[in-house]
């Protein structure tokens, strides 16, 4: 008894059934005298209750919301509380929907068991200790003889704890991965797009085989892309007498003797441990070695000086080299060269 309403028919109860007074009732059923003897004079709203009974009878699916909607459209002047007072004291309620059961299939029939030892079963069962502590047990049954072959108890029974009572490895129980039906289809596409673009990564592969059909996600693409090993090869150093410069993998060849100069250095120690470098200058078409020259230390100054002695056979080559000679060189050529006679 909860509510004022329920003491108060409580209260009446007990005064017809066994004639005690207002304050003896009230006091076993903790309810106040004037509680009990209050009379409500609020209008009980037959008519009102009636149309709700009437609608909710025609619409089923409605909850005491709508009704209200459809009684203020009839020109019913009340609010959602008030319908649902009523709603609940008619005992309406709108009906759950019953979930729909999807069609199963039949699970595939076992065969009948031969022989003892065809097959066996095991299955885990449960109970507590006198302690109150949990024990489980793992019964393994032969099921044509009917013979159980063994039970294991303990707290906790692990899969490498069963694979050893069952006498198996570990590896043999383990779920076989079982990949889509389309996945020796997506792998060959990717491997091509792989191949077309090189310097695509698995991202804009991914949003490759999107415009063309698959739904494929990124993970699933990333994972494939792994396993064949695919990868996106590093970008080639920017060499001047080997790449062009729009980044392209194109090596760039000399057509004729003095197009292509090259040059770079070789370090080395003496005896006593002194470093030396010698600078190398070579002719890229003929591979003639146009002038080599040691000094202790080699600065651009020293280059630059060195590029005119060996400048008779052609005039303002191509120069490939480090960056600080190569641009000293190349103001020498521009100012001071000229073809020989």
């Amino acid at each position: 008894m909860v509510t004022p309403a329920a003491r108060r028919e409580a209260v009446i109860w007990i005064r017809d059934r066994f004639g005690a007074s207002w304050r003896r009732a009230c006091g076993l059923t903790s309810c106040a005298v004037s509680v009990a003897r209050h009379r409500s004079r609020r209008d009980g709203q037959k008519e009102l209750r009636e149309r709700l009974r009437e609608l909710a009878g025609k619409k089923p699916r409605y909850g005491y919301r709508r009704l209200t909607w459809l009684l203020r459209r009839e020109g019913e002047p009340v609010n959602p509380k008030r319908v649902y007072r009523l709603y609940q004291l008619e005992g309406l309620a709108v009906r759950k929907k019953k979930r729909t059961r999807l069609a199963r299939a039949e699970p595939p029939r076992l065969r009948p068991v031969l022989a003892p030892n065809d097959r066996w079963s095991m299955d885990f069962m449960e109970d507590s200790a006198a302690r109150g502590r949990r024990i489980r047990t793992l019964n393994v049954l032969d099921e044509y003889s009917r013979e159980c072959l063994a039970i294991e108890v303990d707290t906790a029974l692990s899969g490498e704890r069963v694979c050893r009572v069952l006498g198996q490895h570990r590896s043999t129980q383990r779920k076989a991965p079982r990949g889509a039906d389309d996945e020796a289809a997506l792998t060959e596409d990717i491997i091509a797009l792989a191949r077309q673009y090189g310097r695509y990564g698995y991202r804009r592969v991914t949003a490759l085989l999107r415009d063309s059909g698959w739904h494929v996600n990124r993970k699933r693409v990333e994972r494939i892309w792994r396993r064949e090993g695919l990868k996106v090869p590093q970008r080639q150093p920017k060499r001047g007498r080997l790449w062009l410069n729009d980044r392209s993998c194109i090596r760039l060849r000399p057509e004729y003797p003095g197009h292509v100069w090259s040059y770079d250095f070789v370090e080395g120690r003496t005896h006593d441990g002194r470093k030396y470098r010698i600078l190398s200058i070579i002719d890229e078409a003929s591979r003639e070695c146009m002038a080599l020259r040691w000094r202790v230390s080699s600065r651009a100054t020293t280059c630059s000086r060195r590029w005119p002695n060996c400048s008779s056979r052609a005039v303002r080559p191509r120069i490939s080299g480090p960056t600080m000679a190569r641009n000293l060189s190349r103001r020498r050529c521009r100012n001071g060269w000229r073809r020989s006679a």
